[in-house]
């Protein structure tokens, strides 16, 4: 190697991102330098490793194995998560959708009494008196908003989603059917 060419090293997120596993990074590469963090002073030092090593490494039957199992678990738990995703997602259309009925005029008095309590809550002063003055469409959203809320069991069906795979995509399942069922008790919100 010349006196001016410089070397090039590359972090252990590197090597993940390369397909290297915690255990072929231990077996294959030697110990790696330490060097101060440049970004925060007090953390650990940096582990690096040396790029040219790191691609000899590469091309060796022992790491060609390692990348295969690695890329056959990935694809095992790709499978395992899809059907966890589908089953949270058939779960949550299961869920009750009960919607208890009011006068119109109670469920809007209602949903804007909570509007302003919200906004007292959230320190939001200035917005209080706007609400009396409010668009029909911001009231019929407050309106649905308020029923979903406080007229279901909407928040705890919610609860049963919580740290589960496809979490996100049950939630939007289910908030579309209880929409629905909102609109069939009140015909009158829906246009």
């Amino acid at each position: 190697m010349e006196k001016n060419e410089k070397i090039k090293y590359v972090t252990k997120t590197s090597l993940l991102k390369r397909g290297w596993t915690e255990k072929s990074i231990t077996e294959l590469l030697p110990q790696p330098k330490l060097v101060d963090n440049p970004y925060y002073k007090k953390a650990a030092k940096m582990k690096l490793w040396d790029l040219k090593i790191v691609e000899e490494k590469e091309k060796t039957k022992e790491f060609k194995e390692y990348a295969k199992k690695k890329a056959r678990r990935g694809n095992v738990m790709k499978k395992v998560a899809n059907k966890k995703r589908e089953k949270t997602i058939e779960e949550a259309k299961k869920f009750d959708v009960k919607v208890k009925r009011i006068s119109m005029a109670e469920q809007k008095y209602k949903a804007l009494e909570s509007k302003i309590d919200w906004y007292y809550l959230t320190g939001q002063y200035d917005r209080v008196e706007g609400v009396s003055e409010a668009d029909k469409e911001t009231i019929r959203r407050w309106e649905i908003n308020y029923i979903r809320h406080n007229l279901t069991n909407y928040d705890a069906e919610l609860e049963k989603l919580y740290r589960k795979i496809g979490k996100n995509e049950a939630y939007i399942s289910y908030k579309n059917i209880l929409i629905e069922k909102i609109f069939e008790t009140y015909p009158e919100l829906k246009e």
